[in-house]
C-alpha cells in the first residue's frame, strides 16, 4: 500500500512539475516573440534541464542562442548553438548559427571549418560562399593590418552600452543605457536600462570629455531614446524613440526637438516627423550640412533586405519628400544601419551583408546630390573587428571616434578613438647606361602623381637615387631624364603597402633604369629578324617594335630611319629589293600603331653592311638578316626635347622645393671674371650671372640650370679658364652643396 501511495505522489509531483515547466515555456515563448530576449533567455534556462524530449531540448537551446545573439553576447550564443547542434546533428540550421556566432566572436578558424563542411550543400552554396569569402578577407586583414591606434575612451564608457557619437564644435552627443538611479526601468531586450541621450563637453586643457549630462525629461522619457543628431541650421535635434507605449512596443520612430540648448542639455516642442509609419520601423537619422537631405534606416517590407538605407530631401514647404531606397549597391538582404554623412560627399554606414570581419562592419561610399556614386568599401581592420562596429565620426582625416562591442572593451558597446599611423615609405633605384652597364650620375629623376610632378632629385656618382615620403595606396610615375639618352619612366604602385620600408627592385618594385644612349650610329632592334627569303615580320618582333612605338609617342619631335639588311645569299639586286621590303614592313607596322609617316624614313641596304662577312651557319646568316634604326635629327631633338623638359618640370614644380644648379665662377678678387663671362656667353646669350655678397666679397654664379647636364655642358667650356669653378646645388634658392669637378 505504501508503494502505491509513493507512486501516486510521484506521478502527481511530475504532473505539477510538467505543468510548471509548460507555463514557464509558454511565458518564455511569448517574451521571445516580443523581442524581450533577456527575460526570455532567463526563463528558457530555468527549464532547459527539465525537458526530456531531445528534439524540444535542441529547439530551446537554439532559442536561448538566438536571445544571446540578439544582444551580441556571442560567447554564450556559441555555447547554446553548439548544444543545439550536438543534440540534433541533422538540423543544419543549428550548425549555421553556431558558425555565425564563432564568426562574430572572432573565432575565424573554427567558423571557416564549419562553413567549409557545409559548402557542398546546393541549397546553401551562395550564402556559404559569401561567408567563406568574408573569412578569407578577415584572414588577409589580420595578416597585414593597416597601422591604426585604437584607444578605449575610458571617461565616456561604462559597463553598459555607449554608442553612436555625434560631434558639434566641442560637444559630443551620444546614447547610453547606463543606470542613473534605482528607478530606471530595465529593458527586457538586453537586461540594461532604456537608452538615454547624453551630452559631454571636451576639455582641451586635459584632453578629455567632461560634464557628461543626460538631456532633460522632454527628450529622455521612460523608453528607449537614442541615435541623436543635431542640425545647426534648424537648431533642432533629431533622434529615435523605440518601444512605445511604455516600453512594450516594437516600433521605432524619428522625433524632432526644437529650440535646442546644448549647454543646458534641453529642448522644446518634441514632435514626430511625417515619415514615420505605424507598420514598420524608421530611425537612425543623419543629415547633410544644410539640413535639407536626410539619410535614415527602415525595415519597410518593400525594401531590399531586413533593414535598408533611405534618403529624402526637404521641399520648399519644409516637408520631407517621399523617401528613396539607396539601392542594391548599398543595401543587401541583411542589415544596413547607422548612416553618417561627413563633408556632404561621404556616406558611412554599417552592415552585416558585405562579408567583412564579422558582425556589423563600417563601410564608406561617395555621394553627390543624394545619389551614391561609388561602390561601398569596407573600412580596414582594426577599425572593423569581429564584433559590431558602427557610428563613426571624423575629427580630421584619419582621426575620429567609432562604436564597437569588440572583445576587451570596458562594457557592452564602447567608444574608441582611432588614429591612422601613416606608413612611411621611401623609394630607391639605380640608373645605368644600357650598353656600357656603367652608372649614370646626375640623371634627373622626377616623381609624379596624375601627371603632376611632386618631387625631383638627381642620381649620385653611383647612379643611385632616393625619394622620401612616398605615400601608400598611390600610383606614382618615376621618370629618368638625361641629355643624349632616351628618357624612360616606370610605374611605382604602393597599393596595399602597410609596413614602413624602402621600396626598390630588390623587393619587387621595378624602378631601376637602363637608359638607351642616342648616337648617330645604327642601333640594332633586338629580335627583328626574318626567315630566309621573307620580309614579313615574325610574331616575336612585335614586342620590340611596340617599345619603339612607345618611345616615339613619348617624344613627338623624334624622327627615325629604319634600316633593313639581308644575308649574303642571293644576288645583289634581289637582296636590295628584299631589304627594302623588310624596311617597309617595319614602317607599315609603326604607322598602324599611330606613328605619323612624316617621322619615319627607311632604307634597304641589301647585303652591303654584313655583320658577319663570312657567315657559314644559319645562326650567322640570321644575324645578318636584321633591322636597325638611327635618330635622324639627334641634335635638334636633343635640344628641343630638353627645352621642353625644363619648361614642363619647372612650370609644374616651381612653387615647390626643387633642385637647380649654378656654376660658381669666382670672386671680384679674380682677374679672370670678365674673360670667363665673355667665354660663357659665346655659347648661350641668355645666361644670367648672379652676384652674391658673402663676407664682403662679391661672388658670381652662372645660371640657374634646372638640368645638371646643361650646367655641365657650359662648365666644360670654362673650367680651363677658371680651374676653381664648381657646380653649386641650390634648393629653394639656397645653396645646399657643391659638386667639385676637376
Amino acid at each position: 500500500m505504501k508503494k502505491i501511495i509513493v507512486l501516486i505522489l510521484a506521478v502527481l509531483f511530475n504532473q505539477i512539475v510538467f505543468c510548471q515547466v509548460n507555463k514557464i515555456l509558454e511565458k518564455a515563448n511569448y517574451l521571445y516573440e516580443q523581442n524581450e530576449f533577456y527575460n526570455a533567455a532567463t526563463m528558457y534556462e530555468q527549464v532547459f534541464d527539465k525537458i526530456n524530449s531531445i528534439t524540444e531540448k535542441a529547439n530551446i537551446a537554439e532559442k536561448i542562442g538566438d536571445c544571446y545573439y540578439a544582444f551580441a553576447n556571442y560567447s554564450k550564443s556559441i555555447n547554446w548553438y553548439n548544444t543545439a547542434y550536438l543534440l540534433d546533428t541533422t538540423n543544419i540550421n543549428y550548425k549555421i548559427k553556431y558558425a555565425e556566432s564563432l564568426y562574430a566572436n572572432g573565432d575565424y578558424n573554427r567558423a571557416f571549418q564549419l562553413y567549409q563542411s557545409l559548402s557542398n550543400n546546393p541549397n546553401l552554396s551562395f550564402m556559404i560562399r559569401q561567408k567563406l569569402d568574408g573569412l578569407k578577407y578577415a584572414f588577409e586583414q589580420l595578416s597585414n593590418p593597416p597601422q591604426y591606434d585604437i584607444i578605449n575612451i575610458n571617461e565616456l564608457n561604462t559597463q553598459y552600452s555607449e554608442y553612436y557619437p555625434f560631434i558639434y564644435k566641442n560637444y559630443l552627443l551620444f546614447s547610453s543605457s547606463r543606470v542613473l538611479n534605482s528607478k530606471d526601468e530595465i529593458y527586457s531586450y538586453n537586461g540594461q536600462a532604456f537608452s538615454k541621450i547624453f551630452i559631454a563637453k571636451y576639455d582641451s586643457s586635459i584632453g578629455k570629455w567632461r560634464n557628461i549630462t543626460p538631456f532633460d525629461e522632454k527628450i529622455n522619457n521612460n523608453i528607449n531614446n537614442g541615435v541623436a543628431t543635431y542640425v545647426p541650421s534648424q537648431n533642432s535635434l533629431y533622434f529615435m524613440r523605440c518601444n512605445e507605449p511604455k516600453g512594450r512596443g516594437k516600433l521605432c520612430n524619428i522625433y524632432k526637438a526644437n529650440s535646442v540648448d546644448l549647454e543646458n542639455a534641453s529642448a522644446n516642442d518634441i514632435e514626430k516627423i511625417e515619415l514615420n509609419n505605424k507598420n514598420y520601423n524608421v530611425g537612425h537619422p543623419t543629415f547633410t550640412s544644410d539640413g535639407k537631405t536626410m539619410y535614415f534606416v527602415s525595415d519597410n517590407p518593400e525594401g531590399l533586405g531586413n533593414k535598408d538605407l533611405y534618403v529624402t530631401t526637404m521641399n520648399d514647404n519644409g516637408q520631407w519628400n517621399t523617401p528613396r531606397n539607396l539601392g542594391k549597391s548599398i543595401n543587401t538582404p541583411n542589415n544596413e544601419m547607422f548612416p553618417v554623412v561627413i563633408g556632404d560627399s561621404m556616406l558611412y554606414f554599417s552592415s552585416n551583408g558585405f562579408g567583412g570581419m564579422g558582425g556589423l562592419d563600417i563601410l564608406s561610399c561617395k555621394i553627390k546630390n543624394d545619389v551614391v556614386i561609388s561602390e561601398a568599401k569596407l573600412l580596414p581592420y582594426p577599425i572593423n573587428s569581429s564584433g559590431d562596429d558602427f557610428g563613426i565620426v571624423y575629427f580630421s582625416e584619419g582621426r575620429g571616434i567609432f562604436t564597437s562591442n569588440r572583445n576587451g572593451g570596458k562594457g557592452d558597446d564602447d567608444f574608441y578613438y582611432f588614429t591612422y599611423v601613416p606608413v612611411f615609405l621611401h623609394a630607391k633605384g639605380k640608373v645605368i647606361d644600357k650598353n656600357t652597364r656603367l652608372p649614370l650620375a646626375q640623371t634627373l629623376i622626377t616623381l609624379s602623381i596624375n601627371d603632376t610632378i611632386i618631387d625631383t632629385t638627381y642620381t649620385n656618382n653611383e647612379g643611385d637615387y632616393f625619394f622620401e615620403n612616398i605615400i601608400n595606396d598611390k600610383k606614382y610615375i618615376i621618370k629618368a631624364i638625361k641629355r643624349d639618352y632616351i628618357p624612360q619612366e616606370k610605374e611605382l604602385m604602393t597599393y596595399g603597402e602597410k609596413i614602413s620600408r624602402t621600396l626598390s627592385s630588390e623587393n619587387g618594385h621595378n624602378i631601376d633604369f637602363e637608359l638607351f644612349k642616342l648616337t648617330k650610329e645604327e642601333i640594332v632592334i633586338n629580335n627583328i629578324y626574318y626567315d630566309f627569303d621573307k620580309w614579313t615580320l615574325r610574331p616575336e618582333s612585335f614586342v620590340e617594335l611596340n617599345k619603339i612605338v612607345e618611345i616615339l609617342k613619348e617624344n613627338s619631335q623624334m624622327i627615325i630611319q629604319i634600316n633593313s639588311h639581308t644575308d649574303a645569299r642571293g644576288s645583289d639586286q634581289y637582296n636590295q629589293v628584299l631589304s627594302e621590303k623588310r624596311a617597309q614592313s617595319v614602317v607599315d607596322y609603326l604607322i598602324s600603331k599611330g606613328i605619323s609617316p612624316s617621322r619615319l624614313k627607311y632604307k634597304g641596304w641589301g647585303e652591303s653592311n654584313l655583320l658577319i662577312k663570312d657567315a657559314q651557319t644559319e645562326e650567322e646568316h640570321q644575324l645578318n638578316r636584321r633591322t636597325t634604326f638611327n635618330l635622324v635629327n639627334i641634335d635638334e631633338w636633343n635640344q628641343s626635347y630638353f627645352d621642353q623638359i625644363y619648361s614642363n618640370v619647372s612650370e609644374q614644380y616651381n612653387e615647390k622645393s626643387f633642385f637647380n644648379h649654378q656654376i660658381y665662377i669666382g670672386s671680384s678678387l679674380n682677374n679672370n671674371i670678365d674673360s670667363v663671362i665673355f667665354t660663357v656667353t659665346q655659347y648661350d646669350t641668355n645666361l644670367k650671372v648672379t652676384k652674391i655678397v658673402e663676407d664682403g666679397i662679391d661672388r658670381y654664379y652662372l645660371g640657374p640650370f634646372f638640368l645638371y647636364d646643361d650646367a655641365y655642358f657650359i662648365f666644360e667650356k670654362i673650367k680651363l679658364i677658371q680651374p676653381n669653378a664648381y657646380i653649386a646645388i641650390f634648393k629653394n634658392d639656397k645653396p645646399i652643396g657643391k659638386i667639385q669637378l676637376n
